[in-house]
């Protein structure tokens, strides 16, 4: 920053769309060490500062808070905001213990207000459910949506992650994920919590890793999971040894899978590290590309946005909406 003449007031401008969303924080008398050689970024991110003449904060989680930056043009998250409609969804939290990766984790079961058992409702299956309560507040989206007559009344199932490094692990691409997903989570929630489906109105999503995941499970199982919602998928992973995209090349080499995709990702998502590379940005345009040439219905948007939760949470309606309400 540079300082104005004879004043305590430092300044610096940025031209940017008036689409924008993101956090921003002060790093005073910060290392500059780049991000790929930082062997303690979290460490260091808790030392910087919120902006003091913005109201407007966000926690992020890892007990971080920062400053929101919103322009007029942004994606609004009017959606996300807890309203007075009369009629609300109930959500139950419940534990559920795999057989298959040997684990268990928290789930969440959200059902629309006047719920009747015999009926088969739209299924969302969504995971990095500790973020998906929390950092985005799906349920309320979910009940001010259906309360407009955006979307139809949905059932939801919002997974969590295992313990320690399960999510790196199960969220990979990984078959076994995948499997546990239709042999055990789905006959669960038939079978214990009383929910009815079909595949054609199920949907399949998560964010960054989650939804690679998501789109992974798709792959495996597209008459089980035929619609995929994905913000900011890590499309970039492969498998160890392997060139990166490695999804995106599955695709390419193997018939088509009847999926349809909504994709979303932001054009700040541009860092290209040994371990992100390419950058987010690339990899979910490759796999737009890709997807499209095999004969895939897309749905693909670019937001001026970062890698995170406060742009995810207010483009989620929209998403929901493209799957759900077809009209």
């Amino acid at each position: 920053m540079q300082r104005v003449a004879e004043t305590n007031t430092w300044f610096k401008t940025y031209r940017m769309r008036n689409d924008a969303r993101m956090t921003y924080r002060f790093a005073v008398n910060d290392s500059l060490v780049p991000f790929e050689k930082e062997k303690n970024f979290l460490g260091r991110m808790k030392s910087w500062k919120t902006d003091p003449e913005n109201s407007r904060n966000f926690d992020i989680g890892f007990g971080i808070v920062a400053s929101v930056l919103e322009l007029p043009g942004a994606p609004s998250d009017k959606w996300t905001h807890d309203s007075n409609i009369p009629n609300k969804g109930n959500v139950i939290k419940s534990e559920f213990h795999s057989e298959i990766l040997h684990d268990g984790r928290s789930v969440w079961i959200y059902t629309p207000s006047n719920f009747d058992p015999r009926r088969a409702y739209p299924l969302l299956v969504i995971m990095d459910g500790e973020s998906y309560t929390s950092l985005i507040p799906l349920p309320i989206i979910l009940d001010n949506l259906i309360a407009a007559g955006d979307i139809p009344p949905v059932t939801a199932v919002l997974i969590g992650n295992g313990p320690g490094d399960a999510r790196d692990r199960e969220m990979s691409c990984n078959k076994e994920w995948s499997n546990a997903l239709v042999k055990e989570v789905l006959p669960w929630l038939k079978l214990q919590q009383g929910l009815r489906f079909n595949a054609e109105n199920t949907v399949i999503m998560g964010d960054s890793l989650t939804g690679l995941a998501a789109a992974c499970a798709a792959h495996d199982h597209p008459d089980v999971f035929p619609k995929v919602i994905s913000q900011s998928g890590s499309y970039f992973r492969a498998p160890v040894g392997e060139e990166p995209e490695g999804l995106t090349r599955l695709i390419a080499m193997q018939p088509v899978i009847p999926v349809q995709f909504y994709l979303e990702v932001g054009l700040l998502e541009t860092a290209a590290i040994p371990s992100r590379d390419p950058s987010m940005l690339t990899a979910n345009r490759h796999l737009r590309d890709v997807l499209l040439a095999k004969g895939n219905i897309v749905r693909y948007v670019e937001h001026f946005s970062g890698h995170e939760h406060v742009s995810w949470r207010a483009t989620i309606a929209d998403a929901l909406i493209y799957m759900l309400n077809p009209q």
